[in-house]
């Protein structure tokens, strides 16, 4: 909406110069006018950047999306302790998250794979921009 608007703005001021420029028959008007446009874009072209720039580097998810992250996995019953939780922004609708679990001692290796499994559907469940979801896992004798 604002580019377009920009745009618009842009074929006005365009317009204008040419319609001086042919009744004035001075290319001055013109050039001004080229200027202003020049002016326009300029500042279209910052606005964006400003409006996109955490999208573009990675912008932190909520810290609300970030704690519900933590209880879901903490509260499954094969986890026995939450380390860190990271979740980044790759887009408006795209958040890839990480965590570090430590998962019950008393946990089977084979029954790993099905829990993150578990853990995984759970918080997309929640959280359906979450398109990307790795999940660190230590048992609590490794754990520190």
């Amino acid at each position: 909406m604002f580019e377009d608007s920009a745009a618009l703005l842009g074929l006005l001021v365009a317009t204008a110069g040419v319609t001086l420029e042919v009744l004035c028959r001075s290319s001055i008007t013109d050039a001004i006018a080229s200027i202003v446009i020049g002016l326009i874009l300029m500042a279209t072209a910052v606005v964006l950047a400003r409006a996109t720039r955490s999208l573009l580097i990675g912008e932190t998810a909520e810290r609300e999306v970030v704690d519900g992250i933590r209880r879901i996995a903490a509260a499954d019953r094969d986890v026995a302790r939450m380390g860190r939780v990271r979740a980044v922004h790759f887009g408006p609708h795209e958040i890839v998250a990480q965590l570090e679990v430590v998962f019950d001692s008393k946990l089977r290796a084979d029954d790993v794979p099905r829990t993150i499994d578990r853990l995984q559907q759970a918080l997309r469940q929640r959280y359906p921009d979450l398109k990307s979801i790795s999940v660190e896992a230590e048992t609590s004798a490794s754990g520190s």
